[in-house]
């Protein structure tokens, strides 16, 4: 007779669970330096462990999900921009410290320039 299999121990189950552990401290910190070592010890996983089951789980790398984070908090905050708010402030809120590199990835995301998007939203408050 084949042997039951044996439950999995609760450690084995944490690299399972590390990109959901991981998501509520990558998004309180997103402003932040945020490292890989940091991350995973959020987690409670190894570094290798927390990459291979963002690929598995999010079909991403941790870093493209932390910058997909980003952008989307630079467009929110860009959509509540007030006439002082500049865009290279926002984007620094936003933890994008390298402007050029995220106003194209910005583009690529959204369609549009952030400027755009800031124009839009200083549009609809005067």
């Amino acid at each position: 007779m084949p042997k039951a299999p044996q439950s999995p121990h609760r450690e084995d189950l944490r690299p399972l669970c590390a990109p959901a552990h991981s998501s509520p401290y990558i998004r309180a910190h997103l402003g932040e330096e945020l490292t890989l070592a940091a991350i995973a010890q959020a987690a409670g996983a190894s570094p290798r462990a927390l990459q291979e089951s963002f690929r598995r789980f999010r079909d991403a790398t941790v870093t493209g999900y932390v910058r997909e984070l980003r952008l989307r908090r630079w467009r929110e905050l860009l959509e509540g921009a007030g006439e002082g708010d500049r865009v290279s402030h926002l984007a620094l809120e936003a933890g994008l410290e390298h402007f050029g590199r995220a106003a194209a990835l910005y583009r690529a995301r959204f369609g549009e320039a952030p400027s755009v998007t800031r124009g839009r939203a200083i549009g609809r408050a005067g």
